[in-house]
């Protein structure tokens, strides 16, 4: 017998987007109807890519050309903004579309849907129901390199099977349990190029008990400059507490907001904490000066444990160094350092063994900065018969 229904579909759509995703800019109109002009293939994937060339901010389900009917369900969403770092705010949200005067004006519905913290990459595999008439919104990354935006849309042919897929829908949209946040950093200003341990302390850092316990990945997001430094965790006891690792030789200069997110549930983070923890980055270089030398600097061939102190300033601290290596080279080689003590900014202890020969050496300090060249001082250690 004849039937009218529309056949089921799933369907993935990927957006290049040259532009900015700002929330208003509606994506092109697409057909899955081989005869249609608008007609977009798929690719070796079973994805169909559709450029864009300026902006994009909202994305209908139906395809602008009715590619789909009735409620739709998007099992999950996906973005890359190709390393650049959108607004701690940036969002997918599922908004209802008000016309006005020649206009399409989102207007939020179920907003934010998914909060992404500016972060570059972001994925989330939590069902998301699209009302017809509804679409979603995507804002807050500028425009810059080529960015792809990729969602997956389910659409029934029936009741039946818009029941089924409703039921599995709204199953697998669980709100997070423990949303992480975070109320302080032990620093507020960072100098790129140099490396520095710091402390955040918060709640729910880390997800799963004592014997399965998973750190949370953490990030700094700067919107306005397009900055992400993604930090490393150096040590962590409890969930109210971590040492990161903040580094990055070419991150831009800007005010950076301390993103938390849980690895396995994206869009649980700290996002919409208010107010943010933020550290500011400045580009300035502070690079190690050696003023003078004391200490065993006439020493006999063969002798060990041999100590002397660099003074100067900008060396850092023993936590946050600016120095990363000391060495002594001479005419018989390299003497070998047993230790490098930053002591303080002003003075670092340097113990040596002669084990390389008679002669002269040459001093050569190593910054952590890669922007700084190093320090050397001709014939500071002379090592005698």
């Amino acid at each position: 017998m004849p039937t009218n229904k529309t056949a089921f579909l799933q369907v993935t759509i990927e957006y290049h987007v040259l532009g900015a995703l700002d929330g208003i800019t509606p994506a092109p109109p697409i057909s899955l109807d081989p005869t249609s002009p608008l007609f977009v293939d798929a690719d070796e994937r079973g994805i169909r890519v559709v450029p864009v060339e300026g902006g994009l901010g909202l994305i209908d389900p139906d395809l602008l050309v009715g590619g789909t009917q009735g409620d739709r369900c998007i099992p999950w969403i996906y973005l890359d903004a190709n390393g650049l770092a959108g607004d701690p705010a940036a969002q997918f949200s599922v908004v209802d579309v008000e016309p006005e005067p020649g206009i399409d004006v989102p207007a939020g519905q179920i907003a934010p849907r998914f909060l992404t913290g500016g972060v570059p990459t972001f994925f989330s595999r939590k069902g998301t129901l699209v009302p017809q008439g509804s679409n979603i919104g995507v804002f807050g990354y500028r425009a810059g390199l080529e960015k792809i935006v990729r969602i997956n849309i389910v659409a029934p042919r029936d009741s039946l099977e818009w029941a089924a897929i409703q039921e599995a829908c709204c199953c697998s949209d669980q709100p997070c349990p423990d949303l992480p946040e975070i109320t302080s950093a032990s620093i507020t200003d960072y100098t790129v190029g140099t490396s520095v341990d710091f402390t955040v302390t918060g709640s729910n850092l880390g997800v799963g008990g004592a014997l399965r316990f998973a750190p949370l990945d953490y990030f700094l997001v700067d919107g306005d400059s397009n900055g992400f430094i993604p930090l490393q965790i150096v040590s962590q006891v409890t969930k109210n507490s971590v040492v990161l690792r903040l580094f990055t030789t070419d991150a831009p200069e800007g005010t950076y907001t301390t993103i938390a997110r849980n690895p396995f549930d994206q869009d649980c983070s700290n996002a919409a904490q208010t107010p943010p923890v933020t550290i500011s980055v400045t580009n300035v270089v502070v690079c190690p000066d050696v003023g003078a030398v004391s200490g065993d600097t006439i020493v006999a061939d063969g002798s060990s444990n041999n100590e002397i102190t660099l003074t100067g300033e900008n060396f850092g601290s023993a936590m946050n160094p600016n120095v990363a290596d000391v060495t002594l080279t001479g005419p018989g080689g390299s003497l070998t350092v047993d230790s490098i003590t930053i002591v303080s900014d002003t003075s670092i202890d340097v113990v040596f063994d002669a084990d390389a020969g008679t002669g002269t050496y040459a001093l050569t300090v190593f910054p952590t900065n890669a922007a700084c060249d190093p320090v050397v001082f001709p014939s500071v250690v002379t090592v005698t018969p």
